[in-house]
């Protein structure tokens, strides 16, 4: 109450005290939410249970979409990348074992003239001290002794030259690495009867004496010093390459098979996983 009358309390209410900044009309209040006069750390609480509640209704086939194709499909990618890789590497290994095999063939070509020219020294040493020796005794030598003369002498430098073309043979053929072929076995039959002769036998030359007969003491003889043979090293030297090779393809071969045979594992298992779906 006041000297100008009495007011109600809506007035009281309408009017607001006048005041510096304060000359704007307040008009009535507006309608507020329920969850507005809660306080602020329940309005909190239930904005976050309801976010909650509507992305558990949401991700859960988006989640598991995501979770299984890829791990899948990057699996698969890794699995292609190692056959692929795999691949690339036993071709690398086939064109190394080719150009090996093309430089043993040459070597080959290189030991069979050796294997020649180790042969030919101890005949014609024996043609020429067989020649001097029966003019000297005047006595014709018949070619019968003239060719058991130079086969005796000469047998380990025949068997080299032999062991030489087999070995030959075994690097011209187009499966090569396969120790069951005839050639090497051949060869490797031949290296310990090649080794006995050279250790077991000497030179007893071509002397031929007065009567007629053949001088087996070798005495009276001046020829050289036998050679080892040069196809016995070369055969230890393929047969390293050859075991070498053979060793390193099947360890690409397996390596490659193994690789296969994951891959159609994993493809077996992403059917079946489609037909379940």
């Amino acid at each position: 109450q006041s000297t100008h009358g009495t007011y109600t309390r809506h007035d009281i209410k309408q009017k607001q005290p006048q005041g510096k900044g304060n000359n704007r009309f307040v008009g009535p209040k507006k309608k507020e939410h329920p969850s507005s006069s809660l306080p602020v750390h329940l309005n909190y609480l239930l904005s976050s249970s309801i976010q909650s509640c509507t992305m558990t209704s949401e991700e859960p086939k988006s989640h598991k979409w995501k979770s299984t194709e890829p791990k899948s499909d990057k699996i698969h990618e890794e699995v292609v990348a190692a056959m692929k890789s795999v691949t690339v590497t036993k071709f690398r290994t086939e064109q190394l074992h080719e150009n090996w095999r093309s430089h043993l063939f040459r070597l080959s070509m290189g030991i069979f003239l050796l294997s020649i020219y180790q042969y030919s020294e101890p005949v014609r040493e024996c043609i020429v001290e067989m020649k001097s020796s029966s003019k000297a005794a005047n006595v014709e030598v018949s070619s019968s002794t003239a060719m058991q003369l130079i086969f005796s002498e000469s047998l380990v430098e025949l068997v080299n030259v032999v062991i030489a073309v087999l070995l030959h043979l075994f690097l011209s053929m187009k499966d090569f690495g396969d120790f069951s072929s005839k050639p090497y076995f051949i060869a490797a039959s031949l290296i310990p009867f090649c080794l006995g002769l050279f250790f077991n036998t000497e030179r007893n030359g071509c002397v031929i004496q007065g009567d007629g007969t053949i001088q087996m003491d070798g005495s009276l003889s001046n020829m050289s010093e036998r050679q080892f043979p040069v196809s016995v090293i070369f055969h230890m030297i393929v047969t390293g390459c050859c075991w070498f090779m053979k060793i390193g393809m099947d360890q690409v071969d397996m390596n490659l098979s193994a690789v296969e045979k994951l891959h159609r594992g994993l493809v077996q298992s992403n059917k079946k996983s489609k037909k379940n779906k």
